[in-house]
């Protein structure tokens, strides 16, 4: 099949699309809600490994990620592990303290908008498939996020699990190795 030389330069970047953006990098601080109204920012974890989910209450699969991590925060918060879910859906403000009842989460959830996600999340607006994932290190570099297309990390415990005690036991800088977990 011949493709249109137009049609080079955008296919070189659909790849880029598709995964999302440049792992490892650092995380750009961000703000959310906590079912109290009271804002929160990602950085006051710094020093701990973060699974940040952006998430909505509706999403069945969501909802048993948010179980999942309810699991892995009981099991690694105390070695410095911290699981927090981030509801971008419309009305979260009204939906998250019920979601957090509702599914016995064992940790954080908060909400923001759609348009603080994809920013945090460094891929441009289109379609995303949910929960997406980001993995930080201690330092707040982001070593793992999940591609715009969703991923089925988010329901494999043992994976999941797996990657996380890399983050947690890893004793490199996160400016020494690009590799990504």
């Amino acid at each position: 099949m011949k493709v249109p030389l137009a049609l080079i330069p955008a296919l070189a970047i659909l790849p880029l699309l598709i995964q999302g953006s440049q792992v490892p990098r650092k995380a750009a601080d961000l703000s959310f809600r906590t079912t109290e109204g009271q804002i929160e920012k990602l950085s006051s974890y710094r020093g701990k490994v973060i699974a940040l989910e952006f998430i909505l209450t509706t999403c069945p699969h969501c909802q048993a990620a948010a179980k999942v991590m309810t699991q892995l925060q009981n099991e690694l918060g105390p070695r410095g592990f911290q699981a927090i879910d981030i509801a971008v859906n419309q009305d979260a403000d009204k939906l998250v303290a019920d979601f957090k009842r509702d599914f016995q989460v064992g940790f954080p959830v908060g909400y923001t908008d759609a348009l603080t996600a994809l920013k945090f999340l460094d891929v441009p607006a289109q379609r995303l498939l949910f929960p997406q994932l980001v993995l930080i290190d201690r330092q707040g570099t982001v070593r793992y996020q999940s591609p715009v297309t969703g991923d089925e990390l988010v329901k494999d415990s043992a994976t999941l699990r797996d990657k996380i005690h890399a983050i947690l036991t890893s004793r490199e800088s996160p400016r020494s190795s690009g590799r990504q977990l």
